[in-house]
């Protein structure tokens, strides 16, 4: 898959990554892919399903998801991503693994990410995990997937 990113997006994804050893579109396709391997099991992979992705960052999971269903021949997913919407890097925010600071995203970088990689506005909304509760759009959603820079945590049906 080609990723595409603009000026801001390219910052925002270098601040996500780590390491200097690939160029940032490899990582992102190592890091997605190996997301993606853990997922696989999960997922049921048809037309018409809706999927949140918590912690979404520029939606790079949902990119790369929405690029696996196209490529298999379904229609790409609804995506419901969940993040915080403060454009802003906090050295104060903590997350996840070895208290690395948290970068939060803009919601408008993100839905830029999301259109240049060919996911168009109709199939996404976001909603921010600081001021909504989540499990109005969780009712939605068929999966439920999480990871942070590559490392999954299970996904989740949530619906049989």
């Amino acid at each position: 898959m080609k990723w595409i990113f603009n000026q801001r997006n390219r910052i925002i994804a270098e601040k996500q990554v780590t390491g200097k050893e690939n160029s940032l579109e490899d990582k992102f396709e190592m890091i997605s892919r190996s997301e993606y391997r853990a997922y696989k099991p999960y997922l049921r992979i048809e037309s018409g399903l809706t999927i949140m992705d918590l912690a979404c960052g520029l939606g790079r999971v949902s990119v790369y998801l929405a690029d696996r269903f196209k490529c298999l021949g379904f229609e790409i997913p609804h995506f419901i991503l969940g993040d915080s919407d403060t454009k802003e890097t906090g050295d104060d925010l903590k997350y996840g693994y070895a208290g690395q600071p948290e970068f939060y995203n803009s919601f408008d970088e993100s839905g830029l990410f999301l259109e240049e990689n060919h996911i168009p506005k109709t199939n996404y909304e976001f909603f921010d995990v600081l001021k909504q509760d989540y499990s109005e759009f969780a009712g939605r959603a068929y999966y439920y997937l999480d990871a942070w820079a590559g490392v999954p945590y299970p996904a989740v049906r949530l619906y049989p």
